[in-house]
């Protein structure tokens, strides 16, 4: 308004939002929930939440890279997504690792923590593979004269899932190979003998025969025998 009465029209206008609530973390997931990984790095998912003035950063935290330890801006997109994924470097020897958000609004209130945890398993199972005889009453001699035998894995480690077994065979110098199966066998190790059996195997040929046998830990680690 002029000194004589007259108003002009609106030429600048704010408006202020007023939010006191903190958004939430709906969910942290690391690697879509799984419970072991055998790498290092793992994606991370936070789902989040906010009715009033929106998520404008979230800050990461525990069994990660120091420099991965910080606040991460939080995206339109990542708004209307309702979730931000992260590419993680988890820290430390092997064990159960966990990871930490919180979230942050536009207005500086910052929600409740939440976590995931995974067990950072890098290290393949160990053991040794003995031959022994169908009934598993003894191992096998160097030279026999039948086709049905069992192998034995003797290890320490209890986390063994499954199993590939092949041969090779040296039949008057020319292979006669089994191959590689494409799938691995499902085991479950018995708490109270340490040897994982397998049973009712067959020799495909005379001559020298090797057996190679895979193991695969709940991990994904893999060891050759």
């Amino acid at each position: 308004m002029d000194s004589v009465g007259n108003i002009g029209p609106v030429v600048n206008s704010t408006a202020t939002i007023y939010d006191t609530v903190a958004p939430i973390i709906n969910a942290v997931s690391i690697n879509s929930g799984d419970g072991y990984t055998k790498v290092v790095s793992n994606t991370v998912r936070v789902t989040f939440s906010d009715a009033t003035s929106g998520v404008t950063s979230i800050a990461l935290s525990g069994d990660i890279d120091s420099a991965e330890q910080t606040s991460y801006a939080v995206s339109a997109e990542d708004r209307t997504n309702g979730y931000k994924d992260f590419t993680i470097s988890l820290d430390g020897a092997d064990g159960t690792k966990t990871v930490f958000a919180t979230a942050t609004d536009f207005a500086g209130n910052t929600s409740s923590s939440a976590f995931d945890s995974i067990v950072l398993d890098t290290t393949a199972a160990t053991g040794t593979l003995v031959l022994r005889k169908a009934d598993d009453s003894a191992n096998l001699p160097a030279y026999i004269n039948y086709t049905n035998y069992a192998a034995a894995i003797e290890t320490t480690d209890t986390d063994i899932v499954g199993y590939k077994i092949w041969s090779l065979h040296v039949q008057r110098g020319t292979n006669v190979d089994s191959y590689e199966p494409a799938n691995w066998t499902p085991v479950t190790q018995d708490p109270t003998d340490p040897r994982i059996l397998i049973e009712n195997q067959t020799l495909n040929g005379e001559g020298t025969v090797t057996v190679f046998v895979k193991l695969l830990d709940i991990a994904g680690n893999v060891t050759s025998l």
